[in-house]
């Protein structure tokens, strides 16, 4: 299954987008719109006070809450954030839940049975482009959004999903990630763009789960199916025990245990220090720019408007993120902001810190023509911290975030890798604080320090710190790279 959907990853980057260039500045809508007003704004880089942040918004809900998510997981964080949401529906909040219907293993983390588990709790779950095994062509079209708005008032968004992974407690695979808590009238805006997509045609609910009925049939009956009278009702009382025990399971969740009351009270203790830490910043413009939920070429509203403004970058671009595989478009457009003197600093992964082997190699090489080209490199290496105490010793972690930096005053942060598939195929979405030389200032200092766990990529495509990958793969990507530039457009 993993393989399956690392070709509809892959495959995609084959295509070329051909995706143009906006024009004109916003006008006023859901999709993008620039809201000149006061606005209170914090970056959340720590995982655990982004956490602690995310469950604190949950408490202070009033009236309403929306949740657009790409992966929704009920593990341990996960347990977290559903059982505060319950409490704050059984206290009459209503919230509606938007997730992505085949994240990863091509099924949601809240199947059916938490969608009727929610309901009775007066909760709304729905799935974003549920996948029909006929209609194969679908399966591409997600929505990689992650967004939480509470009572039009205060908004999320950034990199993050609602997993162990994204917030420090994965004994596996962690990722450093960046979100960016607003307070101010953009967050209405947000939730007028949540509606079109809550009640669009590729949206769905959940499919009402019954429980499975025994219906006896006669011996002639049963034994054209292969089965006795007692086989047929011994696979009832499975199937039934099954139905029940998923039922059971998936309301034990909700529930908070001494376990997850332990849990939150160490993440409130951590993460409210490091919370503490992250300062408040008064900004005076915002632009939203987000998809909408119709596929193909007019359905992008993220990819031109962010094209346009990297064009107008005058003197420097800091970017960190999750991956550099541009090609088209925005390989042309990279190209021209080199060919004009522009310094761009890149942080990335590193082999050490993406765990898939191929999507390393083929990041590699991309990374490798970027530096050829005069782009500073700086690959992510997975230097454990101390402070990483809910985790565990043997987990490896790696860069997630989508942030830029442009000339110093407007910064960028959202769901938006640099690769085809955020380009031209998934649903994105992008925040952009403008014309604030402290809040850029606070955030080019975020990824200096991420930096400083990273180590530089050299021309040959090594790494400053000496380490050097010389797998069959790794040659491959070497000797067939010219080619791969002319046939796939890579930079």
């Amino acid at each position: 299954m993993r393989m399956a959907w690392a070709c509809v990853f892959v495959l995609p980057m084959m295509v070329r987008a051909q995706v143009p260039v906006a024009e004109g500045t916003p006008s006023a809508s859901p999709w993008l719109e620039t809201v000149r007003a006061a606005h209170e704004v914090r970056l959340l880089d720590d995982d655990t006070a982004a956490l602690e942040n995310l469950l604190r918004m949950i408490g202070r809900a009033r009236r309403t809450m929306e949740l657009e998510y790409f992966v929704f997981e009920p593990d341990r964080s996960g347990r977290l954030v559903l059982q505060a949401l319950v409490a704050k529906a059984d206290e009459g909040v209503k919230i509606r839940i938007l997730i992505d219907h085949s994240p990863h293993e091509m099924e949601p983390g809240l199947d059916e049975s938490y969608g009727a588990a929610l309901a009775r709790h007066g909760i709304e779950l729905r799935y974003f482009n549920v996948i029909d095994p006929v209609q194969f062509w679908k399966v591409g079209f997600r929505n990689h959004r992650k967004l939480l708005v509470v009572d039009d008032e205060e908004m999320l968004e950034g990199g993050r999903n609602i997993a162990d992974g994204y917030f420090g407690m994965s004994e596996h695979m962690n990722y450093l990630d960046r979100d960016i808590w607003i307070k101010g009238p953009i967050a209405r805006r947000a939730v007028q763009g949540f509606d079109l997509f809550w009640e669009a045609p590729v949206v769905e609910r959940p499919r009402v789960l019954e429980e499975p009925v025994f219906v006896r049939q006669s011996s002639s009956a049963a034994s054209t199916k292969g089965r006795t009278q007692a086989q047929e009702a011994a696979y009832y009382e499975i199937c039934l025990k099954a139905f029940k025990s998923r039922l059971a399971e998936t309301r034990e969740t909700l529930t908070a245990r001494q376990s997850d009351l332990e849990l939150r009270q160490r993440v409130a203790e951590r993460g409210g220090v490091e919370l503490d830490r992250s300062p408040v910043v008064a900004v005076h413009s915002i632009t939203l720019a987000v998809d909408t939920p119709t596929p193909g070429r007019a359905g992008r509203i993220a990819t031109p408007y962010l094209h346009r403004r990297l064009a107008e970058v005058t003197r420097s671009l800091v970017i960190e993120n999750f991956i550099f595989m541009v090609k088209g478009e925005e390989k042309r457009l990279f190209l021209g902001l080199l060919a004009r003197g522009i310094r761009i600093d890149l942080l990335t992964n590193g082999f050490t810190s993406e765990p898939n082997g191929l999507m390393a190699e083929m990041a590699n090489s991309r990374q490798n023509m970027a530096v050829d080209r005069g782009v500073n490199v700086y690959c992510y290496f997975s230097v454990p911290e101390a402070d990483r105490i809910f985790s565990g010793k043997g987990a490896i972690w790696g860069l997630h975030t989508k942030t830029m930096v442009l000339d110093g005053r407007d910064s960028v942060i959202g769901s938006y890798n640099l690769d085809p598939r955020s380009e031209s195929i998934n649903d994105e979405g992008v925040i952009i604080v403008n014309d604030s030389p402290e809040f850029a200032l606070l955030l080019k200092g975020e990824i200096r320090k991420r930096i400083e766990s990273a180590t530089r990529m050299n021309p040959d495509g090594s790494y400053a710190n000496g380490f050097h990958c010389c797998s069959p793969a790794r040659l491959a990507t070497i000797l067939l790279r010219p080619f791969v530039e002319m046939a796939g457009e890579q930079l």
